[in-house]
């Protein structure tokens, strides 16, 4: 961990801080001059190129070592408190989304290697707007084959690896859930969509699950559906139902039961509803009627 007291605090390897370090000394050539929207541009332009080398590599050590390269620089460029509102809008790469209170950033993308598996990484900006600061969490999934856990708190270092594409916000009298749906490209046989919740300590630090998705007869902390990397699966927010709604899941032969290759949508659907702090499950919904309970 290293502590910058000017402008927040990172969590990164030493090599990856090396090596954005590095880099930003060399774009930093005009001195104090430089402004900081400079400074985010002429990094923009590194990042695009380099994510169009690891499109044409076909080495997966190559890819591994520029994506780590691009992690550093990212961890860097990102705890300028400036850089909160930079879009980044040329690298389309890299996922780019807020909550609905826009009290932080989520930066995401995916590294795809030889074999079908991927390599997953996030970087979280929680600014501090009173102290002037920003914090910024980094967070890879090294290993690619790691599984979901669904019944367990998980730390930053921790974190499985997955691409989130909303952000949901909900409020209790004790704590902010923000929910979180995503997808994970697992190989070439299955994908996995998730929905999680993220939300964060006093100081900061992001924490993933919480035992607030309630089943009949369980609770879990995250649900996590895996299915045929052939086909595709619903998932989202619904506005007007204020429900997640997703497609029910199922083999396409009664024996393929528990052979998630051959999983997919049945032309159901399932959901999830937010009362008093929790999401509770909702089976074989009709989505056309507006007034689910």
């Amino acid at each position: 961990m290293k502590k910058n007291k000017e402008k927040g605090t990172v969590h990164l390897s030493g090599s990856a801080f090396a090596v954005s370090l590095i880099f930003l000394l060399t774009i930093s050539t005009s001195g104090n001059s430089q402004t900081s929207k400079d400074t985010f541009i002429k990094t923009e332009i590194r990042l695009r190129q380099y994510f169009d080398t690891i499109r044409t590599s076909r080495s997966d050590k190559t890819k591994a070592f520029i994506a780590d390269t691009i992690f550093g620089i990212f961890s860097t460029v990102l705890d300028n408190p400036e850089s909160f509102t930079y879009p980044f809008d040329s690298l389309e790469n890299v996922g780019k989304i807020f909550p609905p209170d826009s009290g932080f950033r989520v930066l995401n993308w995916n590294i795809p290697n030889n074999d079908g598996t991927h390599l997953y990484y996030l970087m979280l900006q929680f600014p501090d707007t009173t102290a002037h600061t920003i914090k910024v969490t980094a967070m890879k999934s090294a290993l690619p084959e790691r599984d979901i856990p669904e019944n367990k708190e998980l730390t930053p270092e921790q974190w499985y690896g997955a691409l989130y594409y909303e952000i949901l916000e909900n409020r209790t009298d004790t704590v902010t859930w923000y929910t979180l749906l995503g997808i994970r490209y697992h190989d070439f046989f299955t994908t996995k969509k998730v929905i999680d919740i993220l939300w964060f300590q006093k100081d900061g630090t992001p924490q993933f699950g919480a035992p607030v998705f309630v089943y009949p007869d369980h609770t879990s902390y995250r649900v996590v559906f895996e299915f045929s990397a052939h086909v595709s699966m619903l998932l989202h927010y619904d506005q007007d139902l204020k429900m997640i709604i997703f497609d029910h899941l199922s083999p396409s032969r009664p024996s393929y039961k528990g052979m998630y290759q051959f999983y997919g949508p049945d032309f159901s659907y399932d959901g999830f509803i937010f009362k008093k702090g929790k999401w509770y499950y909702r089976e074989d919904l009709d989505v056309r009627n507006q007034e689910i309970p």
